[in-house]
């Protein structure tokens, strides 16, 4: 029989498509027998899972499971022969160590979002413990009898403060997590589509040689893939734990919050916590006094010192020792008067501590209590100048030691 009767009629494409077949069948061998030789795995399939698609559906069990498989091929790329996989795929071995080092940043990503799933855990807990917390004091109040100190006031205030400027900070670090997490979601995308066009591109090589260039192309994209789909993963979990801190937060606040009413309602006056108040105050402006006096016996001995170097100074030293006596003469000066508004600082304190407690006796004319205001608000107004005025130093001398 002829070989004529044995082809279809349209013989030349017939031809073409045993080529594109032996192709395609050529390619797949390839591939086969360089990951076996060469510890290359082959191209994932498009279908590959990315990993959970909700934060709320990474596990720490799952999560494990990525870093124990990226450990087997690390460990599998490691201990095979980069020249011969530099040799294999025609390019130089530093591009070799690229693929080593994806494999291990995509590792610590997924180390990351394991430490941040195990604080979620903890949160979560810490959050239903606070509620029970506040549960209970909207129930049963403070543990604490009343009447309370101003003292127990200032410590619940302090904490209610501080817990809302910590609020603050969340949610400031909560808009700036989102933006980050989308930035991360539009660079997975990316990577996806990256790898999908390099694999599309080999899978339609209709070349008679093997293009190994493009097959480690594909390579490094799918292993940029997998790291950028491990940074998107690690930013949904860091903004799950961020919305967690806020959760407990908030509750720290209304923990603080519920009880300051009613311990406002409640203050007594407690002689024996003003006394220690001022006390504390009392030892700090004698420190204060005593280090004053010893500043001014140290500034006359210098005085007296740089009269005597002066007088017998040669005119180009006269004049640089001159310049030296006033740097030092400025910085006197200006330890001087910050000592002296402290002492200053310290009096307000004083005058403050006395109004608050005396306002608790009930007893005062409300002359006094218009008095008392007034100071009080020019003791607020000259600290705030006071504050101002430190503020310009601390600039300026940045400014000095920079220059």
């Amino acid at each position: 029989m002829s070989r004529t009767l044995l082809m279809p009629a349209d013989a030349p494409l017939f031809r073409r498509y045993l080529i594109r077949l032996w192709l395609f069948l050529l390619i797949g061998i390839t591939a086969v027998y360089s990951a076996h030789a060469q510890h290359v795995p082959p191209p994932a399939p498009d279908t590959q899972s990315a990993g959970p698609a909700l934060a709320s559906d990474l596990t720490a069990e799952w999560t494990r499971e990525q870093i124990a498989e990226l450990d087997r091929r690390i460990e599998e790329v490691e201990s095979g022969k980069p020249e011969q996989a530099a040799a294999f795929f025609d390019i130089t071995a530093a591009e070799i160590q690229k693929r080593i080092r994806l494999l291990r940043n995509t590792r610590s990503l997924y180390q990351r979002i394991l430490t941040a799933l195990e604080q979620i855990e903890a949160q979560q807990q810490e959050i239903t413990e606070l509620e029970e917390q506040v549960s209970h004091l909207n129930r049963s109040g403070l543990t604490e009898a009343p009447p309370y100190s101003i003292h127990y006031y200032d410590t619940l205030l302090d904490r209610l403060t501080a817990s809302r400027q910590e609020l603050e900070n969340i949610r400031d670090s909560l808009q700036l997590a989102a933006a980050t997490l989308d930035a991360a979601r539009e660079r997975a995308e990316e990577a996806r589509r990256i790898w999908r066009r390099t694999r599309e591109q080999i899978q339609t090589e209709v070349s008679g040689n093997m293009n190994r260039t493009a097959e480690w192309e594909l390579l490094l994209a799918q292993l940029e893939r997998e790291w950028a789909e491990a940074l998107f993963a690690f930013e949904r979990v860091h903004l799950e734990k961020l919305r967690n801190m806020e959760r407990i937060e908030e509750r720290q606040v209304r923990r603080y919050e519920i009880p300051l009413d009613w311990v406002r309602n409640h203050l007594r006056f407690d002689e024996a916590d003003l006394n220690a108040r001022l006390n504390t105050l009392r030892i700090e402006k004698t420190a204060i006094e005593d280090r004053l006096g010893q500043m001014a016996g140290e500034a006359e001995q210098k005085r007296q010192e740089w009269r005597t170097t002066l007088s017998g100074a040669a005119p180009p030293v006269h004049d640089a020792m001159i310049k030296a006596r006033e740097a030092w003469q400025q910085t006197y000066q200006t330890m001087q008067e910050q000592l002296e508004e402290r002492l200053q600082l310290i009096g307000y304190k004083e005058n403050i501590w006395q109004y608050r407690y005396n306002l608790l006796l009930d007893g005062e004319e409300p002359e006094t209590l218009v008095r008392w205001q007034e100071a009080a608000q020019a003791h607020i107004e000259e600290s705030n100048r006071q504050i101002h005025l430190q503020q310009q130093y601390l600039s300026s001398l940045q400014i000095q030691i920079s220059t």
